[in-house]
């Protein structure tokens, strides 16, 4: 399937993200969502270039949003996260 980065919208922000003219709890919720989606949105894109590879993993335009991005963008984020602790622990202990 093939699919351009302008058609995909994988990092589209906006405070009226279902495009409803309102801003709405459930916008706020769609954009905390994609903010936390961004290492697996990253990841799509960048393999979205590729097109011989994304074609063997099947990709469209919704590759990075559901279960397995999910995952995989906690992963991403709890890495950051001890990495971030550990480097201001070691920085107080200098």
């Amino acid at each position: 399937m093939k699919f351009t980065n302008e058609f995909c919208g994988r990092f589209y922000f906006a405070f009226d993200m279902n495009g409803d003219g309102l801003t709405t709890i459930s916008d706020i919720w769609m954009l905390f969502k994609n903010l936390f989606l961004i290492p697996s949105k990253a990841i799509a894109e960048l393999i979205a270039h590729l097109p011989k590879l994304a074609s063997f993993f099947e990709m469209d335009c919704w590759t990075g949003d559901g279960g397995g991005g999910a995952i995989f963008s906690a992963l991403v984020w709890f890495v950051i996260f001890v990495t971030t602790v550990d480097a201001v622990q070691n920085s107080s202990r200098n």
